[in-house]
Formats: structure tokens, C-alpha cells, sequence
């Protein structure tokens, strides 16, 4: 008797409680929904569909090229390799605007729901010199897509946000300060709804496009715990296309310089290699792994995957490598100019000579490396042209990174 007695009375607090937020809810800001993850406990499962999208975001006919995963780009906050595509609608060459991204039309690529949206400035000292939207929206359950740098957004779109975007976060990253406004939404998306606009810049070339699905398998980071679990996810996302799209995007991707033919053409941005110097590296003592900026990675080029890259945030500062991209012709034997994943030997300093810019300028640097153990890495850069009779020895100025 007493055990109903119980039960009975537990239902009727928590349908008091119902009541309550029925009754209260519109004036508190909450609702049912407050109760229920909505962007992934009211979907319904992907299962084993691959055909998430049927239309081109945008025209087919405007799109130039596609810039795979895994690039590198410290001056723009990217010292990992990306986790995002790049939709380049840049000009023709030669004509009035070259150089000044086409403005395009964006169009929601399949059946989704829109579940949150993001507005940011970016300054450079007190001027505000661009702003965009990031919109997030989830075809199912498992899988979450994102466009990055919209330039406006539908009407319609503008006026189901009203006045919900609020400011949450505000710092430095590669050479700008954002302030970053974000809301949670709920509304609907079909195929082809008109978005927003993207482009029709000389400053944004390209719009971005990201993809994490849960049902993959992690990708293999070194230190696993340093990455959110979407950053375990992120998979390409013109593998989710219907053909014949699938194919067209994929035959677009590339670079200025040439396009990507090593598989997977869609590039990758998971680069550790265990037991070498390969892949992601932070700053000694550092906890976050976001803004990338005093961190580095030994990674390799999006296009031309054979081609090893330094790519140096603000971290090597204390012996005057500046931030940027440095790269370097391989040697295949000995301690000079090894390819990042033959750098295995503990305890044994190798040297970097010919350090070539981005733009193939000569670097008047020297980088001297050293694997400590499976975790540490120490680095540090000297003055001149050549490893040869430089004392091959640390100095204060080295830096000390982790995995």
C-alpha cells in the first residue's frame, strides 16, 4: 500500500511539474524542449544512408574548385590541418573583378533541421573589417553539417532568429579578434531552400563546408583526449552525395596550383603518426588545444600530399621563426631534411636547411628537431642557409611541445 502510495504521488509531482512549465515556461525562456535534446534525441537515425544530400549548395556552373581537407593556414588561425571543404567561387582571371570571390547563391543541400546559427565580426584593432554566419544543421541523429562564412542570410532565416543571438565568445585567432554571437534553433530545411549568400569578396574566396558523422570510426590522434568528439568525426562531405554529384565535386578538388589525385582525393586532416615528429604538436605546459595559434604541426600539403610542411603558429617565436608555412626538399637517408614520419630516432637531433616560404621564397633558417619521447618534441631555429657548421646543440631559445 505504501509503495502505491508512492508511486501514485511521484506521477502527480511530475505532472505538476509539466503543468508548471506549461504554465511558466513562456515567461522563463524555457519550454518542453528545455527537457529533451532535440538535436539529436528528436531525429531520427541516419542507420546506414549515405545519400544525405541531393542538391548542389550552390550553382554548379559558379563553383571554380573545392579545397580538400586537411590544408594549412596559420596567418588565418589554421595551423592543423583543416577540418573543413573550401567552396572557391573566385573570378575569372582577367577580368574587372579578378581576384574578388562571384557571389553565389547558398541552398540547403538536402532534408535537415536548422539547429544553431552563429554570427561573427572580425576586427582588426578597434575597426570591424568583416562578418559572416555559420549555420549548423543536422540531416539525422548521427550526422551534423556546417557552412562557414555566409555572407547574409535568407529573410526568412532572419526573421525566425529575431533577437535570439546572443554574445558568446570573444578572442584573438590568426591575424583578427572575433566576437561571436550564437543561437539555437529549431526550423526546418528541405532541398533547395535558399539559404543565404556567399562571396563577392576580395577578403572571403571561399565559403567552407563541414561534416561530422557519428557513426564513423575515431580518427587516429595521438592524444586522443586534446580533440572534442566532433574533431574524431569529421569526414568528407561530398561522400554523402547523390551521384552524379558526388562526382563532379570530387573532380574538383584542388588548388591555384593543381588538383589533388591521392587518394583520398577528398584529402584527410587525421596526420599523427606515433613514435615520429608527424602530426600535431602544442606548446609546452598548454591545456587548450583552441586557438591553434601556439601550437605547430609537421604535417603535409592538402594538394600534394608527398610534400612535407612546417606549419608554425606563434610557438617558435623565442629563436625568430615567424608564423606561416615552411617547406623543404626530402632527403631519404640521414639526419638532414627527413620526411617527418622517418624522424624516429629518440634522442637524436636532425636539422632542417633550404626552407622555402608559401610563395617559394628562400628562408634564411635553419630548424633543428628532436624527438625526446613518444610525447615530447623539442625545436628551435637558427640564423643561416645551412646545417653545416652550426652547433647542433639546444639553446634557451628552444621551444618544448607535446602531444
Amino acid at each position: 500500500m505504501k509503495k502505491k502510495f508512492i508511486i501514485g504521488s511521484t506521477i502527480l509531482i511530475l505532472v505538476g511539474l509539466v503543468g508548471l512549465v506549461l504554465l511558466l515556461g513562456p515567461r522563463l525562456g524555457i519550454g518542453i524542449r528545455s527537457f529533451v535534446d532535440f538535436e539529436s534525441g528528436r531525429l531520427s537515425s541516419c542507420e546506414k544512408n549515405m545519400n544525405l544530400f541531393s542538391e548542389a549548395p550552390v550553382q554548379m556552373d559558379k563553383l571554380t574548385r573545392i579545397g580538400p581537407l586537411g590544408s594549412l593556414d596559420p596567418a588565418g588561425g589554421h595551423v592543423f590541418p583543416v577540418d573543413h571543404t573550401y567552396l572557391f567561387t573566385t573570378a575569372q582571371t582577367g577580368s574587372v573583378d579578378a581576384g574578388k570571390s562571384g557571389e553565389v547563391d547558398v541552398w540547403s543541400p538536402g532534408s535537415a533541421h536548422l539547429t544553431r546559427v552563429a554570427y561573427i565580426e572580425y576586427s582588426e584593432g578597434n575597426t570591424v573589417v568583416d562578418k559572416d554566419y555559420s549555420i549548423y544543421f543536422q540531416p539525422c541523429r548521427e550526422v551534423e553539417a556546417a557552412f562557414y562564412h555566409i555572407k547574409s542570410l535568407s529573410p526568412e532565416l532572419i526573421s525566425q532568429l529575431g533577437d535570439k543571438l546572443k554574445l558568446q565568445h570573444e578572442g584573438t585567432t590568426g591575424q583578427h579578434t572575433q566576437r561571436r554571437f550564437e543561437a539555437k534553433t529549431n526550423i526546418e530545411l528541405r532541398a533547395g531552400d535558399f539559404i543565404g549568400k556567399a562571396g563577392g569578396t576580395f577578403r572571403s574566396q571561399a565559403f567552407d563546408f563541414r561534416l561530422v558523422d557519428k557513426r564513423t570510426d575515431a580518427l587516429a590522434y595521438a592524444n586522443p583526449s586534446r580533440w572534442g568528439k566532433p574533431q574524431q568525426h569529421i569526414v568528407c562531405p561530398f561522400d554523402y552525395f547523390t551521384e552524379p554529384l558526388k562526382g563532379q565535386f570530387m573532380s574538383l578538388m584542388g588548388s591555384a596550383v593543381g588538383q589533388r589525385s591521392t587518394s583520398p582525393v577528398c584529402g584527410r586532416i587525421d596526420q599523427d603518426i606515433k613514435g615520429t615528429v608527424q602530426g600535431a604538436w602544442f606548446t609546452e605546459m598548454t591545456k587548450e588545444t583552441y586557438p591553434e595559434d601556439p601550437h605547430l604541426a609537421l604535417a603535409h600539403d592538402d594538394i600534394k600530399p608527398s610534400k612535407p610542411i612546417f606549419s608554425i603558429g606563434t610557438s617558435m617565436g623565442k629563436s625568430g621563426l615567424k608564423a606561416g608555412l615552411y617547406s623543404f626538399d626530402v632527403k631519404k637517408t640521414g639526419m638532414l631534411n627527413r620526411d617527418f614520419n622517418a624522424v624516429t630516432e629518440v634522442g637524436k637531433i636532425y636539422c632542417y636547411q633550404g626552407l622555402k616560404g608559401k610563395w617559394g621564397d628562400s628562408i634564411a633558417k635553419v630548424v633543428m628537431v628532436e624527438l625526446v619521447d613518444d610525447k615530447t618534441m623539442r625545436m628551435e631555429a637558427r640564423s643561416g642557409l645551412s646545417c653545416v657548421g652550426i652547433d647542433w646543440a639546444f639553446s634557451d631559445r628552444m621551444t618544448v611541445f607535446e602531444r
